[in-house]
């Protein structure tokens, strides 16, 4: 009990600790638990799947270190939510990458903050931009955010800004209609469809805001 192990498969979730081993089916199992940004992950898994994980003096010894960015995207994964300690970066309800907790910290820190995410597909911008906005407002940096998507993704920015970073964003033409400039100013988080945000009225309304 207690011994550090990697898992077969899972290397990239680093050295974990060996809670118990139990026989379940004939098959022993260890449950092994890994520190997470954001929390502590169990995993259960065959014995035969574990490797002893050397401790630190035998890595030294051995010269097995990680590349400076591997060192400070984990130490960056590991500080921000304790700098934000009762506050954002630690409020989501998401497992946070280290990818994404770079990202927002440049934005943040950034003096001209005019940046084009361009993540491949499936890479979380949604998780990013609600990283931002939840950091600016803790800030009180940002008072409004105006969000634009294509149509048929309304609804998904608007339910996952909601259950992992609790923003609740109004969908422009759904939850409100667009009636002039005194729409705009009672609304100050929205999500628009591209569609929408190009007709005439909408635009004008939204500039004169």
């Amino acid at each position: 009990m207690n011994e550090r192990v990697r898992i077969f498969g899972l290397e990239d979730l680093g050295a974990g600790e060996v809670l118990r081993v139990r026989e379940s089916g004939g098959v022993y199992q260890a449950d092994v638990v890994f520190d997470r940004v954001g929390g502590r992950r169990l995993e259960t898994v065959p014995l035969d799947r574990l490797q002893r994980a050397p401790d630190l003096f035998e890595r030294l010894s051995a010269g097995d270190v990680d590349s400076p960015l591997d060192f400070l995207l984990k130490q960056l994964a590991y500080q921000l939510p304790l700098a934000n300690a009762g506050g954002d970066l630690s409020n989501s309800r998401t497992d946070l990458l280290p990818h994404q907790i770079l990202l927002t910290l440049d934005i943040i820190e950034s003096p001209r903050r005019r940046f084009l995410i361009a993540d491949e597909v499936g890479l979380g911008k949604t998780i990013e931009t609600g990283l931002i906005a939840r950091e600016l407002f803790a800030r009180r940096e940002a008072e409004r955010i105006l969000i634009i998507c294509p149509a048929g993704l309304t609804r998904n920015w608007q339910q996952e800004l909601r259950d992992c970073f609790r923003l609740h964003f109004d969908i422009l033409g759904i939850d409100f209609a667009d009636t002039g400039y005194f729409s705009w100013e009672t609304h100050d988080r929205v999500i628009a469809s591209i569609d929408t945000i190009k007709q005439p009225r909408a635009g004008s309304a939204l500039w004169a805001s």
